[in-house]
């Protein structure tokens, strides 16, 4: 039972969407939407709050292929 919830620097939540990687890697496991949160009943839903002053920074931009 999830009874808390966490929240990015950005303000926006990781219930039920999780974090969303920048780079996308293959996987070989079976990646299920059966398991999880959202899977569970109940599920806290996704949400925002006012972000955190923060710098984004991109340091893996020079060392990325196109």
């Amino acid at each position: 039972m999830t009874i808390k919830k966490f929240y990015r620097a950005s303000g926006a939540s990781t219930q039920l969407k999780g974090v969303t990687p920048d780079i996308m890697l293959p996987s070989v496991a079976n990646e299920s939407k059966d398991i999880g949160e959202s899977a569970l009943e109940n599920p806290l839903p996704y949400d925002t709050i006012a972000s955190a002053k923060y710098e984004k920074l991109n340091l893996v931009s020079p060392y990325v292929r196109n």
